[in-house]
């Protein structure tokens, strides 16, 4: 109880630093921004017995309290899914905005997962662990590939399966995939044909 009053203290205390919901009308719930949250961060490192108010706002105006040790702690103890925060702008770096979207966004997705598996692999073998890296690798561009060949076949339908992806872009453009580029698609199909297959571990008989 004494912590809660401590935070009431220091929102009254600093309330022009605060948003208004850190200060609501009598009656409402008070609540607090991830901006709110860094603010009040700086203040506790910075309370003492005997506080300087005025060290403290001088601080807070040079916005001291965004400095990397604040947001790390911030985000250390916050929900990994959370909806974005209100002041949200091109200048944000503390975490990733998920939406959904067209085929432009697709092919954006096709490539994160291509450029993730190529830093994967590419840590891997300067640790000599390749090894052990294998599934998260092959798990990456496995789907990129999937989402690569739904994009070229325009693919909607509700499917994994890079056999029947293949199918698919074929019907869509009238012709065969070439070799040996079809073959080792549906080689691939073969060991992973849900989409499952490398996010967990092989059985002995799979081995």
């Amino acid at each position: 109880m004494e912590d809660v009053q401590q935070v009431k203290k220091w929102a009254c205390l600093f309330k022009e630093d605060l948003s208004s919901h850190a200060n609501p009308p009598k009656g409402q719930t008070r609540a607090f921004s991830d901006s709110d949250l860094l603010v009040l961060s700086y203040v506790c490192a910075h309370w003492e017995a005997d506080p300087e108010l005025e060290a403290i706002r001088i601080g807070l105006n040079r916005e001291n309290h965004h400095d990397e040790k604040f947001v790390e702690q911030l985000y250390m103890h916050t929900p990994v899914l959370q909806e974005p925060p209100d002041e949200l702008d091109e200048t944000w770096r503390h975490g990733i905005l998920l939406n959904g979207g067209g085929v432009n966004e697709y092919l954006e997705l096709a490539r994160n997962y291509r450029q993730s598996a190529e830093s994967l692999l590419d840590s891997a073998l300067r640790n000599g662990e390749p090894r052990d890296w294998g599934h998260p690798v092959l798990f990456a561009y496995r789907h990129a590939l999937e989402l690569y060949l739904k994009i070229i076949g325009e693919i909607e339908e509700d499917t994994h399966s890079l056999k029947r992806c293949v199918h698919l872009v074929e019907k869509c453009h009238g012709k065969k995939i070439g070799s040996p580029v079809k073959e080792w698609i549906l080689e691939l199909g073969k060991i992973d044909p849900s989409g499952t297959h490398f996010a967990t571990p092989m059985t002995k008989l799979e081995r």
